[in-house]
């Protein structure tokens, strides 16, 4: 984006930057749009594989399982966890319990500062539906921190209470976390579980253990509820997919955790707002329409230009890879197929989408407000004039300055 708008200041330097900027946020606005409109939403299970494999270069094993996953979620409110595992390959693993819109106090609590979380196995639970104010309370519960993790939740605590519980922590080592929220009076909670993962927004008590056998096509509401698929989860009720990723070294388990955590909020990222063709087609699509977009000078013009070329670069950059650049791009821009484009693998033109080239549009709209931001920034800081550019505004500006006034302004 920087480079192609750059190019297009080098060769007008008289142009107004304001009016430029202005032309860039008119395409930024119509480009949006459209994107939005050609965005197709899907829904299936093979559509999400296919979102995932596409976003990791073609593992279908991998997309497959992340499919699976989502869908598990999507059908019972959930949230996915991606750990490390440590077997090689990504397996998945079904927990269910609850979710609980509060998290720790005061982020000394946190026992994993590089996430900010506090994460505790087999703890004890207590809550109160009060605040908190018997020393007597707390000095009994900070005894059994001393052989489980234990999490308080309480409608408050007493400073001097709260500085006690800490204190131990901290001192002591003792295993503890406090939550300050209003508990409702008829939540449940149980006294211990296998898990519990607390954040500063957000708390995830995980209490039971599913097989993938267990799951097989069971509805996630039937595992829940055994013998109830009718009944709908209620908001507290959760189910955590987990997806452990392991490999033959460390590094080769972080960037497998990294590929499976891309497919996963690859995947998402359809499911929330759609896809669009991939390839770089959707970009050269929305590039279209610019041509119709009325501008009030021929700066604003410049500024519409500099995206509409930046739209067209991924797909020169594919073709001229495959050597295939004029006639390619030129068929492209004359026809009205929004999802046929061009595989260079095959080299064939085909219809993207039912091909699986394709893109999340939350990802590209993401790129491009991101591009598009940047330059802005730039033009606006000057750092894509070039020093003939620059000098020549600085001549402008000393024949004004001889008159005394800059834009109605005196000159001090």
């Amino acid at each position: 984006m920087c480079n192609e708008g750059r190019k297009l200041l080098l060769e007008n330097a008289e142009l107004d930057d304001t009016e430029i900027r202005k032309g860039v946020q008119m395409a930024i606005d119509s480009v949006l749009e459209n994107l939005s409109h050609s965005a197709q939403m899907i829904s299936t299970s093979e559509a999400i594989a296919q979102v995932a494999t596409t976003s990791i270069n073609g593992d279908k094993d991998i997309g497959a399982l992340v499919a699976r996953t989502i869908e598990l979620v999507r059908r019972a409110e959930g949230h996915i966890f991606i750990t490390e595992g440590k077997e090689p390959g990504v397996k998945l693993n079904l927990y269910s319990g609850f979710k609980l819109d509060w998290g720790y106090s005061l982020s000394c609590f946190v026992t994993k500062k590089k996430k900010k979380l506090c994460v505790f196995s087999h703890p004890h639970i207590y809550f109160f539906t009060e605040k908190l104010s018997d020393l007597n309370d707390v000095l009994s519960l900070l005894e059994i921190a001393v052989r489980n993790p234990l999490l308080i939740i309480a409608e408050d605590f007493d400073d001097y209470l709260l500085d006690t519980i800490i204190t131990r922590k901290l001192t002591a080592g003792t295993k503890v976390c406090a939550i300050k929220t209003n508990v409702p009076p008829d939540l449940f909670i149980p006294t211990d579980c296998l898990k519990a993962i607390v954040s500063e927004n957000d708390t995830f008590i995980i209490k039971t253990r599913h097989t993938v056998e267990e799951i097989g096509q069971t509805r996630p509401d039937e595992i829940l509820y055994p013998g109830s698929p009718y009944r709908t989860v209620p908001d507290q009720d959760w189910l955590f997919p987990v997806l452990k990723v392991g490999g033959t070294s460390r590094a080769d388990t972080s960037k497998k955790k990294s590929i499976v955590t891309h497919a996963v909020n690859a995947a998402k990222a359809a499911i929330e707002q759609g896809i669009v063709p991939g390839g770089g087609i959707a970009f050269l699509n929305a590039s279209k329409v610019l041509d119709k977009l009325q501008t009030a000078n021929s700066d604003q013009k410049i500024g519409i230009q500099i995206v509409q070329n930046a739209l067209k670069m991924p797909v020169y950059t594919i073709a001229a890879t495959a050597e295939v650049e004029g006639s390619v791009v030129g068929k492209l821009l004359g026809q009205d197929n929004p999802n046929l484009g061009y595989d260079a693998t095959k080299g064939e033109y085909v219809d993207l989408i039912k091909e699986g080239i394709l893109d999340p549009l939350k990802v590209i709209r993401k790129v491009f407000i991101g591009a598009t931001s940047m330059f802005l920034n730039k033009l606006r800081e000057g750092q894509l004039e070039d020093p003939e550019r620059k000098h020549k505004k600085y001549k402008k500006k000393k024949k004004l300055d001889d008159v005394g006034i800059i834009q109605g302004k005196p000159i001090i």
